[in-house]
């Protein structure tokens, strides 16, 4: 019996590897071919060893070019003729939906998953009402949609692009609880803040460096840490000069970039992340969640998922130093027994609701009705 073609289309071969590895392992042992197509990166060599195929297409997460869209739209056509795919799975904004037209053409089943609706709905009128068009008409026959946020499937609903049952609510892209384990906190040791993040305006950066410098002011010993990449391509993105000079004037610790933040997460007591910007389920705060953190974030779509108020962490007002500042101090000001009982409710919070396994099974679910 022929082994059953599934394509997996996101941005970038890096998403693929830190988000959909759980998946890919659980469909291969199944009997399925496994497709990659995005861009390629160093993740490619660990996917191929894997056992999936490995197609580039140099996707960008930025701007629209009517020519090298178009181009992009064939190849992902050519592909579904070519590997006649039982479904394909698709993420981020640009790969839902070409994938959706191009499966639209073609007849191909396909799930998409929207990691969170990025800055579309604050981009220029014009942009902002084309790819409101591109989702509407290309979303129209899709197979299945999942949600990382109430918020984001409330709209695609309210603005009848899918409707209620072609969709479902899911937590974030899941966490391996076999790799992001409980571990306790490191005694004798000052306490931390941790802000892990593309270093963005509209993630927070500036809000945590200034609420950060008003609180060393009456707690001097605290250390504050930022990890992260400099996106010199967004416009929203902080200049390395500009970032280093924040830092200084605040006491602010940057790391830059973190391959693998999982044990910077462990040496820290607590995981802010003062986003508004319109993601999906926050990465950051569903692994320290795991790895039982105490967790400050914005009260905003995806962002508020991750925490019940004073339960395993505490919600700030988007925008605002001042409210951010005041949940770092209310967190500095917790007794020993509360920070780690509140750290154990993290833990438990991520097995019930971001465990990769819970989320893996919604995706089989719906690759089963898929009539081979």
């Amino acid at each position: 019996m022929p082994k059953k073609n599934i394509i997996l289309f996101s941005n970038t071969s890096w998403s693929l590897y830190n988000f959909r590895t759980d998946l890919i392992n659980e469909l291969i042992p199944l009997g399925y071919n496994i497709i990659l197509v995005s861009r390629k990166g160093k993740e490619i060599a660990s996917l191929t060893k894997m056992g999936c195929k490995f197609i580039e297409l140099n996707i960008r997460s930025h701007g629209i070019n009517i020519f090298i869209d178009f181009f992009h739209l064939l190849k992902i056509i050519y592909l579904l003729q070519k590997y006649k795919p039982i479904a394909i799975l698709t993420y981020t904004i640009k790969p839902n939906i070409y994938g959706a037209i191009a499966c639209n053409i073609m007849g191909t089943k396909q799930i998409a998953n929207i990691t969170g609706i990025g800055r579309f709905l604050k981009v220029n009128f014009l942009i902002k009402n084309l790819i409101y068009l591109l989702y509407r008409y290309s979303f129209k026959n899709i197979f299945h949609v999942f949600f990382q946020n109430e918020n984001d499937k409330n709209f695609f609903i309210n603005n009848k692009i899918i409707k209620e049952e072609q969709c479902t609510r899911i937590y974030g892209s899941g966490i391996n609880l076999n790799i992001f384990k409980k571990s306790s906190l490191l005694k004798n040791k000052p306490f931390s803040f941790l802000m892990a993040s593309r270093i963005l305006k509209d993630k927070g950066v500036i809000e945590f460096i200034e609420a950060a410098k008003q609180v060393k002011k009456k707690y001097p010993n605290v250390i504050f840490k930022l990890a992260g990449d400099i996106d010199n391509k967004d416009k929203n993105s902080i200049k390395l000069k500009e970032l280093r000079n924040l830092c200084l004037s605040s006491g602010v610790i940057y790391l830059g970039h973190i391959s693998s933040i999982k044990q910077e997460i462990i040496e820290t007591n607590c995981i802010v992340h003062p986003s508004y910007y319109n993601e999906g389920c926050p990465r950051i705060l569903i692994e320290s969640a795991a790895i039982g953190r105490i967790l400050i974030t914005t009260d905003w779509p995806g962002c508020r998922d991750t925490v019940v108020e004073s339960y395993n962490g505490y919600l700030c007002k988007p925008k605002d130093i001042s409210s951010l500042e005041k949940a770092m101090i209310k967190t500095l000001k917790l007794s020993k027994n509360e920070i780690t009982k509140m750290c154990h409710n993290s833990n438990q919070y991520a097995i019930r609701l971001f465990d990769v396994k819970v989320i893996n099974k919604l995706y089989f679910q719906q690759i089963s009705k898929i009539k081979k």
